[in-house]
């Protein structure tokens, strides 16, 4: 704990005191910037809010040269640095909010001397620009925050972060700092190894939170209970974590309606209003923010008294950082997850798409793990210190729902003894089935039509299939996944399993039709849904098939065809034209300059019926293509890297789009965003020997040493892709 010498004789603590106020040292704080400041490498593995960045900061303010931090999110690159400029310290950052005039002011600083701590994002160290500059002013230290990212084995990797080798192995003797709130003993191992620090010693204090309670309550109207659960806080604020976007918007309406000033975030809205809503949560002008898990991340406010999960993260490692942004200041705090054992078909559902097979078993491993740690009977504290590695100092914690023996059955039917003592009584007149409207009323029709199909087939009663109640809160909740048809009431695992995906293809393929289709419409409507396949799902199952077998036929990665979530943009919104399937976000220019025919079937884009062309009306009010908005920026002089950070977009979408631009006849000139003509040279004897060869063959010919979006840009350069005829 705190050292006992006075300040005068302890140069350390003198520093910590002048520089952060704070009259002692945290555990692991003092033998961690000794060892740094001996010139040793570190491993930093603390919680949340237990001090990581003062072992690299400290070393930094005490030290001659510059220090490199290496920092994934711009929020917490300026808080950061905001802090350090109060307490004396000349601290910058490199990133896409500042200006060409800022950044190269911010560059000469760094080379004259006066600036001794540079925040980075991990895209930004592997440009010339940025190796060139550190080769003029070698740094001193290099610290990585969210070391976890580097690992693959760990929840959050990042193929960005594996380029940081490059920093470490070019700056060999130069100590190296990794911080982190989430490592298993396997991603510690991995971090080590990836950095090239076989030295590196490793600091860890407990992982255990005294101060937050953590509860897990079976997902029945949850969001009743959450109101009641914030309504009975005494002050501070509340995170409420859902996996969807709707789902967040939906939340914070409810909570409103509760009474509760709740806003949403998501990276559905634009900047100004994330930067808003992130600004009044700050401030406590609104108390709760109901937010995908990105939020909160590099946020530092102490007074977060609540942190709900409405869905169940997919690791431990996930709910641990999650919980972990409650009760900074040290106060008790409570952490809620809203648990149902449906979330292992909304999970395996997106897991069973990924196409590396051992990133998919880990996800399954992970999965099993966090709802075996939901289910069980073992004090929560303690599963999760066991599972980082620590040994529980006591079997019992005290603050959380198992050692206070308040734990409710998970997925049973409500009863007297499983109702939450929070629980809200039902507002009148809930449980009364309001009368189907027109549109509910033709799905209830078709529901009842496959119930009668499903009976037949299964040689059972239509009732075993589903009652009419049911099929009527199918067609008035429209559930999309297993999981939702499982919360609605008579609907258990054993009905959904056997007959519920029947039921959900229905419900998705009703929501796609038109209202009612009028005599002149109906012939053409049957002609388009003869050929495409008829639902999202299905569209989305052969094009995760189509990608699956392409790649692995082409030797490149899945992604470089199509993201998974352009998969399922595409497969929600099909679009109409071969120009709009290429302009879509995460839409590979390999996908629609080689294989353009088979995604376009898939999508029905050749199955409607040509149409005389129409002339356009003098005020278009179409949206501008995503691609388009890259290519202003670019030809605006905004580089890759600051487009992708401005647009929050990842740098091999960008230079996608860049390609999109090109196919579609506009004169771009890549030059400025390829790596040096040596390195194109290299690139362009490949394509000679190989005229046909794929960017992953090129890139494994190349040992790698460029990334994907620089190998397409320059072989967009080299073989400049085929112009699009309207």
């Amino acid at each position: 704990m705190s050292e006992a010498l006075p300040a005068v004789a302890d140069p350390l603590l003198a520093a910590l005191k002048e520089s952060y106020g704070y009259d002692s040292f945290r555990p692991q704080q003092r033998e961690t910037i000794e060892h740094v400041l001996d010139g040793g490498d570190a491993l930093v593995l603390m919680p949340t809010g237990g001090g990581k960045s003062l072992c690299y900061q400290l070393p930094a303010i005490l030290s001659d040269g510059l220090t490199v931090v290496v920092s994934p999110l711009i929020a917490l690159m300026h808080d950061q640095v905001t802090a350090l400029q109060r307490a004396g310290a000349n601290a910058q950052y490199l990133n896409s909010t500042l200006s060409p005039m800022q950044t190269a002011e911010v560059e000469r600083s760094v080379l004259d001397g006066s600036v001794k701590l540079l925040y980075v994002a991990p895209e930004r160290v592997n440009t010339d620009r940025f190796r060139n500059l550190l080769e003029q002013r070698n740094p001193s230290l290099i610290a990585i925050d969210e070391a976890h990212c580097i690992s693959e084995w760990g929840h959050e990797f990042r193929p960005d972060y594996r380029v940081l080798r490059r920093l470490t192995e070019r700056f060999v003797d130069v100590p190296t700092v990794a911080c982190t709130a989430t490592a298993t003993p396997q991603v510690q191992r991995d971090i080590v190894e990836q950095l090239d620090r076989p030295r590196m010693q490793t600091y860890i204090t407990s992982f255990m939170r005294d101060n937050l309670t953590l509860r897990i309550l079976p997902k029945r109207k949850s969001v009743d209970r959450l109101a009641a659960r914030i309504r009975a806080l005494s002050g501070g604020a509340a995170i409420v974590y859902s996996q969807s976007r709707k789902s967040t918007e939906e939340t914070a309406e409810r909570l409103r309606q509760h009474g509760i000033k709740a806003e949403h975030y998501h990276a559905g809205m634009n900047g100004d209003s994330r930067h808003g809503v992130q600004d009044r949560f700050l401030n406590g002008e609104t108390p709760v923010i109901c937010a995908t898990i990105a939020f909160g991340m590099g946020i530092d406010k102490p007074d977060i008294r609540l942190v709900a999960h409405l869905d169940m993260p997919p690791s431990i490692e996930s709910y641990y950082q999650e919980t972990g942004r409650a009760g900074r200041d040290g106060q008790p705090s409570e952490c809620l997850l809203f648990y149902t054992k449906g979330i292992w078909h909304q999970q395996m559902y997106f897991i069973r798409q990924l196409s590396d097979e051992a990133e998919r078993q880990q996800r399954i491993n992970r999965l099993r793990t966090m709802m075996n740690f939901c289910e069980q009977s073992q004090c929560r504290w303690s599963r999760i210190l066991q599972y980082f590695g620590e040994q529980p100092a006591a079997p019992q914690c005290g603050h959380c729902d198992q050692c206070l023996d308040e734990q409710p059955e998970l997925d049973a039917a409500p009863s007297a003894r499983t109702v939450d003592p929070d629980d809200p009584p039902d507002p009148p007149g809930q449980d009364e089935p309001r009368p189907l409207n027109a549109e509910e009323d033709r799905l209830y029709e078709a529901l009842r039509e496959e119930r009668t199909r499903l009976a037949r087939e299964a040689e059972t009663s239509a009732y075993i299939v589903a009652s009419n109640r049911e099929l009527a809160d199918i067609a008035r909740r429209r559930p999309r996944t297993i999981a939702e048809l499982i919360e609605i009431k008579g609907i258990r695992h054993r009905k959904a399993a056997r007959f519920g995906q029947e039921l959900l293809n229905v419900v998705a393929q009703h929501s796609q039709e038109a209202p009612a289709a009028t005599d002149d419409t109906a012939e053409e409507m049957q002609l388009a849904l003869e050929t495409p396949p008829e639902s999202w799902q299905q569209r989305f199952n052969a094009l995760a098939e189509w990608r699956t077998l392409t790649s692995a036929n082409d030797n490149c990665d899945p992604s470089d065809l199509l993201t998974f979530p352009a998969m399922r943009h595409l497969a929600e919104h099909p679009p109409a034209t071969i120009e709009a399937l290429s302009s879509t976000d995460g839409v590979g220019s390999l996908a629609t300059e080689r294989y353009t025919d088979e995604p376009s079937a898939i999508l029905g884009i050749y199955a409607a019926q040509p149409q005389p062309p129409t002339p356009e009306p003098v005020n278009r009010s179409d949206p501008v293509p995503s691609w388009q908005t890259t290519l202003d920026l670019y030809q605006a002089g905004h580089t890759i890297l600051a487009i992708a950070e401005r647009r929050m977009l990842s740098p091999g979408t960008i230079s996608t789009h860049l390609i999109t631009a090109l196919r579609n006849g506009h004169d771009v000139d890549l030059r400025p965003a390829l790596p040096p003509t040596d390195v194109i040279q290299s690139v362009r004897r490949l394509l000679c020997a190989d005229p046909d060869a794929s960017v992953a063959a090129l890139q494994e010919r190349f040992d790698y040493r460029l990334s994907n979006a620089e190998m397409h840009l320059v072989v967009a350069h080299l073989r400049p892709p085929e112009i699009i005829n309207d």
